[in-house]
């Protein structure tokens, strides 16, 4: 089942061009929520690992997801914030990047320059936008079947990850709060997904 989610997986980004796969391991977890928070987590322990500071900063631009905030407060080592500031050290700071934004739908980029970032591309599909001319590429990007699909609270969501390490330490973190998507979710999700892949390629593409 679990190679079948990742053969269909990489099809279906294959087909909509929204993202690449290639070097990227897949992680499957109880929807974008939990793979959110399993990637701040990881996020977090190469910053303590590899720093003397103890606390890192998570920032998002406005308008943003309120559970951003949530997540980061069940974490001491996390400060949450929404204020820019441009004397903030990016060395020192999580950046989750949502795009397209929900409500506005704008296309959003980073605003400092930090290689620790989360794409939250739950939107990102050719249903909500258009696509852009090359696939996303970015280190850690996240993806919901409930939006994609729109099954409401189908709890089934994946992370393309392309650095090891962290792909491990969101494998643990997801582990260590309740395990991913259940055996049954993962078996219906794979049908659906493989239902959308088949629709796509018998129409040409996304």
């Amino acid at each position: 089942l679990s190679e079948a989610l990742n053969d269909t997986l990489r099809s279906l980004h294959k087909h909509a061009k929204n993202a690449e796969t290639q070097g990227y391991q897949i992680l499957i977890g109880s929807g974008a929520k939990q793979l959110i928070a399993a990637a701040l987590y990881a996020l977090t322990e190469k910053h303590v690992s590899n720093t003397n500071e103890s606390n890192v900063n998570v920032f998002t631009q406005k308008p943003f997801w309120p559970v951003f905030n949530s997540i980061c407060k069940l974490d001491q080592r996390m400060r949450f914030t929404t204020e820019f500031d441009p004397e903030r050290d990016p060395k020192h700071l999580i950046e989750i990047v949502t795009t397209p934004n929900n409500p506005d739908n704008e296309q959003k980029r980073p605003k400092y320059n930090s290689s620790s970032v989360v794409y939250d591309m739950v939107y990102n599909w050719p249903s909500f936008h258009t696509m852009p001319q090359t696939p996303y590429q970015e280190d850690i990007m996240i993806f919901s079947l409930s939006k994609l699909a729109g099954y409401m609270n189908s709890r089934f969501g994946w992370a393309l990850v392309k650095d090891p390490k962290i792909a491990s330490d969101m494998e643990e973190y997801i582990f260590l709060t309740g395990e991913g998507a259940g055996v049954e979710t993962k078996f219906h999700a794979a049908r659906l997904l493989r239902a959308i892949v088949d629709s796509m390629e018998k129409g040409g593409g996304g």
